[in-house]
Order: C-alpha cells, then structure tokens, then sequence
C-alpha cells in the first residue's frame, strides 16, 4: 500500500518538463486539490453508519491511513481490530498520531527478555592487619 501512496504523491508533484503541472493535473486536465492530501500512517477515525450502530456504540471506528482511492472521493483505511482493509470517505484524521509506532513499542517492550544475573563474589577480609596491630 505504501508504494501506492508514493506513486499517487510523485503524480502530484510540478515537473518543469511539464511546465510547472503535475501529471495528474496534465493527464485529468483538471487543477489539483492538494487539501486532501493526508499524512501516511497516521490515526483516522471513520463513521459507522447510523443504521450499523446502536446509540450506546462508538459513532467511529479508529483506523490507521493507508491511500487514497484513486477515482473516488474516499480514503483506504487499515482496521487493526478486524485486520481488514475498508474505504471511506467520512473519516477524521488526526495527522499527529502514529498509531504503528505504538503497536511497535509495545511489541519490543513484550518481547523484550529481562535475564536475571547471578554473580557469585568471592568474600574477602575487608580489612588487612596493620603492622601496628
């Protein structure tokens, strides 16, 4: 999915053999919307409907981003609860949350092994007899 992403955002980039245009904006001859451009990987929120939910449910279901849909206006979203891809275009990011890097602390924190250590240290008089004693 993520080279998906990479292409769709090269397509959107200005080329000075194209004059400045991208080559979506060439290909479509349509100017570019550049607002629904989101952050790779970041927390959305999508809406479960009204008629698959009861009014004590959650109204959205936390996803991670993934893509856009290319010919239609909605988003590729990743639920980790269902393992499913699922596309939807009523979806509310939040572009400063990583929720994969999460998942990958807390994936190295259970994994982590704590050994327990034995050294046996030799007892030793902690003092010497002085001469003068």
């Amino acid at each position: 999915m993520s080279v998906n992403h990479v292409a769709y955002l090269v397509n959107l980039l200005p080329s000075r053999n194209l004059e400045f245009k991208c080559a979506e904006e060439v290909w479509s001859n349509k100017s570019i919307d550049y607002s629904n451009l989101k952050v790779f990987g970041c927390s959305a929120y999508a809406l479960i409907p009204s008629d698959e939910r009861s009014n004590l449910n959650p109204k959205s279901l936390e996803c991670i981003f993934i893509s856009f849909e290319s010919g239609v206006k909605g988003y590729k979203l990743w639920d980790p609860g269902n393992q499913k891809k699922i596309l939807s275009k009523d979806v509310v990011f939040d572009e400063n949350t990583m929720p994969m890097n999460k998942v990958k602390n807390s994936e190295a924190k259970e994994n982590a092994v704590e050994k327990e250590t034995t050294i046996e240290v030799p007892l030793t008089k902690m003092f010497r007899k002085t001469s003068q004693e």
